[in-house]
């Protein structure tokens, strides 16, 4: 669980608002309508009070939208889509690298001139670049979309790679390809805003609804809930897990004490006669100590055998930790170790202060 809160996403989270729209494809029939519903609601999204910046994206990260395309990097050899590597595939608008504060490493953003009719561009992450081209510059190269149709674009720019679909997936090539250039009647908004996002929903209504008021918007939540989202399964179970994994070591803790107390109280008669002939307290106590820790080692040597063999079947539920992690590994054998120590000394230690005499007395 704290390998997982620490996951670089490679987006800021904090303070951005997201939601989704479909334009009625009946009302909308022509790209010009479409283009001119975007451009207007994004210019007074934007324009709202106690918003930083919006921008259009066809995949909200976390968000479960996703989508991949195979593609041909310029200098690969010609193959089949059916072979070709696959890249995760957005449309964005400009801005968007900037809402979600996502670094632009090399080259640019989209621009305004980035439009239906212009070259088309795209921009990928270094994830794409170093696999597509490794060892070179990615900007100014070009991939072949393997799309129907096929459609080759530009790459301008270079970002930093982010976690799509979940928090716990191996960070994948993306291209992002520009929002103008591929219009549709579906979207998704990210808005960073001054403060609270979710008190900036009514703003983000609006801003739409001044375009076409019976525009509907649904799936509106902030972006740091999508991602406390997918860490909410693993913490339930984390808490299930640390709740038995604490009493199944305080009843551990509470039996090897409880046994190896009761086993060293067997040996007091003994340690009174070697008392009463000539032993040394410190002797004694060597002597108990040495035979707990033959038993205590012994056992521990099953248990983390055990442990290591067992950990097999919670592999699924650990993240960027393996199930014979050494700090566990070492953590709990030094506490049950040292609580069986203690459970040998303690009673060694009573039993041997007393007089020999009392001691063979009383047995």
């Amino acid at each position: 669980m704290q390998s997982l809160q620490r996951i670089e996403t490679g987006f800021n989270a904090e303070q951005v608002l997201t939601a989704e729209f479909r334009l009625p494809a009946v009302k909308y029939d022509d790209n010009l309508k479409i283009r001119q519903f975007m451009r207007t609601a994004l210019e007074r999204l934007r324009a709202a009070p106690g918003v930083v910046s919006a921008a259009y994206v066809g995949a909200v990260p976390l968000s479960g939208n996703y989508d991949n395309v195979p593609y041909l990097a310029q200098g690969q050899t010609d193959i089949a889509p059916d072979k070709a590597p696959r890249s995760l595939f957005t449309t964005i608008s400009n801005q968007y690298f900037r809402t979600m504060q996502i670094p632009v490493l090399a080259g640019r953003d989209f621009q305004a001139d980035d439009v239906m009719g212009s070259e088309p561009v795209a921009i990928v992450n270094k994830i794409f670049a170093d696999k597509a081209w490794p060892g070179e510059t990615a900007v100014g190269k070009t991939v072949r979309l393997q799309l129907q149709p096929a459609l080759t674009v530009r790459i301008v720019g270079v970002v930093g790679a982010i976690k799509q679909y979940t928090l716990t997936e191996e960070t994948q090539p993306q291209l992002y390809a520009s929002h103008e250039q591929n219009i549709g009647i579906f979207t998704s908004v990210v808005m960073r805003t001054a403060g609270d996002p979710n008190a900036m929903s009514r703003a983000l209504h609006d801003a739409i609804w001044s375009v076409d008021r019976d525009q509907p918007i649904w799936k509106v939540r902030s972006l740091q809930s999508l991602v406390d989202r997918d860490l909410s399964s693993t913490r339930v179970s984390v808490s299930i897990i640390s709740a038995f994994a604490l009493l199944a070591l305080l009843l551990g803790t509470i039996g090897v004490y409880g046994v190896m107390s009761f086993a060293v109280q067997l040996r007091s008669r003994e340690m009174g006669i070697r008392m009463a002939l000539g032993a040394r307290t410190t002797q004694v106590l060597s002597l108990i100590m040495r035979s707990g820790l033959e038993v205590v080692t012994i056992a521990l040597i099953i248990g983390v055998a055990g442990a290591m063999a067992a950990g097999k079947f919670v592999q699924s539920r650990l993240y960027n930790i393996g199930p014979s992690d050494p700090a566990t590994m070492l953590g709990v054998p030094l506490l049950l170790g040292a609580v069986a120590l203690l459970a040998c000394w303690l009673p060694a230690r009573r039993a041997a202060r007393v007089d020999p005499a009392v001691t063979l007395r009383g047995e």
